[in-house]
Formats: C-alpha cells, structure tokens, sequence
C-alpha cells in the first residue's frame, strides 16, 4: 500500500490518495496549500509536522478526528420506521458515547414543519451537548449549505452517521460525505427504514461506495482504543447499560 507524508499546515484530503479504491478524494491533492511537501512513501499513511509524525488510517475511529452526524430522527417518522425502539436506543447510546469522547454532534430535521422534530428521547440525551440542530430540505445531508458549512467548521475527517431512513437520507449523506473526501461510518443498529429490504440493501451500497459498516459497541470501543484510557470506565457504563442487537 501506498502513503503519503505530508508536511506543513494541513494534510486533509491526501489520506484517499494512499490506494483506496475512490477517485473523488483526489480533488483536494489537486489544491494543496503552499507550504505543505509531499513525497510518496511505502507502507501507511504518514502525517508529519515537524518533528512530530503519526500514523492515519482512514478505517479506524480517532476521538480527535471524529464527529457524529444524527440525521432525521423525528417524531412523526420514527413510527413508521422498522425496529424503531432498537435505531431510537442505538442513536442515544452514540449521542452519549460522543459526549464521553467530546466529538462534535450534528443533527437535522427533514421538513420538520411537517414530520416534527427531533424524538424527545434523542433531544433528552442532547440536552447541554451543545449539539447544532439545522433544518434540511435536501435528503442529503451534503445538499444544505448550513450543514456542509457545519461540517466544515467543525474540522474533523471521519463523521459517524445515525438516523433515518437508511435507503434515503442515511445513503445519499453517507456517499457525499465519502466523496467529500470525509471518512464515514455508519452504524448498522443506529441506522433504520420502513422495510428490511430497503435497509439491507442500501447498507450493501455504501460498503460497495468504501463506507464502513459497523455497529454501536463496536465505534464506542475502537473510539477508547484502550483498557487503561480515562475514559474507558464511563464508556463501559454504556456498553453494560444496552445490550447488543
């Protein structure tokens, strides 16, 4: 595998450049600013600043370069939705794993003139997360101007995805992101549509788009990283509190 070693004052965008199977992340090795040096390098990914180097994967969650995207659980969608307790119960055990690991949290409402807002529920476990709430009328979350400068301002590479329904919003946010030059995962118990079939299917895309699949115990630990982290305790109360699906 090929990497990259970038030094200077940004290195966002070059991670895809390191053989991944996407074309779009390209653009921004394209654009790069002046003052970073690029030299192509075997093995993995290689990021330097000074006398300072670490190692990127783009697989692999980091609190630092993480943030969580809740998209459209609202009141009067979440009844018509498959297994509704279980996405409901998965998008509010991510809400409280992302405030452990202080990530950004982002969430939109689809039409909520007309779908409600966010579920009571979520609302609870995002209240004083100081969360940003932004209306969409685009399926994609990626379609609002609000939320990509959202998504900008917040400076993270890897958006952890939740919400419904996984065939529409959940996928087309989920291959703009990706072709955004962002790294997603979705989780596949945080995630729900109306049918099995839909939601099976549209899983099925997104891994065949580079999207990584995962589910909610399993982002919560590759986040800890660690048995001996500070905050590996609390995140274990979580863990204990829901079991799997």
């Amino acid at each position: 595998m090929r990497g990259v070693l970038v030094s200077g004052p940004s290195h966002r965008g070059l991670r895809r450049f390191c053989g991944l199977r996407r074309f779009c992340g390209l653009r921004r090795f394209c654009g790069l600013r002046s003052g970073i040096t690029v030299r192509v390098v075997r093995g993995i990914n290689a990021v330097g600043g000074g006398d300072r180097r670490m190692f990127l994967r783009p697989d692999r969650l980091e609190p630092k370069r993480a943030m969580l995207a809740v998209i459209d659980v609202q009141e009067k969608l979440m009844p018509a939705i498959r297994d509704a307790a279980r996405v409901l119960e998965g998008v509010r055990q991510l809400v409280r794993g992302a405030r452990v690991f202080d990530l950004p949290i982002l969430v939109t409402e689809q039409y909520p003139r007309g779908l409600g807002g966010t579920d009571a529920s979520v609302l609870e476990a995002l209240s004083g997360s100081g969360a940003k709430v932004l209306e969409k009328p685009s399926f994609s979350a990626c379609g609002t101007p609000q939320v990509r400068d959202a998504l900008r301002a917040s400076e993270r590479t890897q958006v952890l995805v939740a919400g419904v329904e996984t065939h529409v919003c959940i996928l087309q946010s989920a291959l703009d992101l990706a072709c955004q030059d962002y790294d997603v995962f979705v989780c596949a118990d945080a995630v729900g549509s109306r049918g099995a079939l839909s939601h099976e299917t549209a899983l099925d895309r997104m891994r065949q788009a580079g999207v990584r699949v995962t589910t909610v115990e399993s982002a919560l630990f590759e986040l800890c990283e660690r048995c001996d982290a500070e905050r590996f305790k609390p995140m274990l109360e979580l863990v204990k509190a829901v079991p799997p699906p």
